[in-house]
């Protein structure tokens, strides 16, 4: 998946995290708190030149890497 490595790169070192699988739990693992998604959003708005707008913030588009890498990618398009 085209973003998945990048933001996977993200989240660790933002959260200084040894490992990280695209298909981990970001927020039952504890990985990331309600805060830390409203941070990580903007900041991928902002390094992706992309908006998400309500329907693009549901659990499911931001639960894992993977999901969040699948929904740059249909926002870039």
């Amino acid at each position: 998946m085209k973003y998945a490595q990048e933001v996977s790169q993200y989240i660790k070192d933002k959260y200084n995290l040894d490992e990280l699988k695209a298909e981990d739990y970001l927020f039952t693992s504890g990985v990331i708190d309600s805060f830390g998604i409203v941070e990580l959003i903007a900041d991928l708005e902002n390094l992706y030149n992309i908006r998400f707008n309500s329907d693009d913030l549901k659990k499911e588009n931001l639960e894992t890497v993977n999901a969040i890498a699948r929904l740059i990618e249909a926002k870039k398009q």
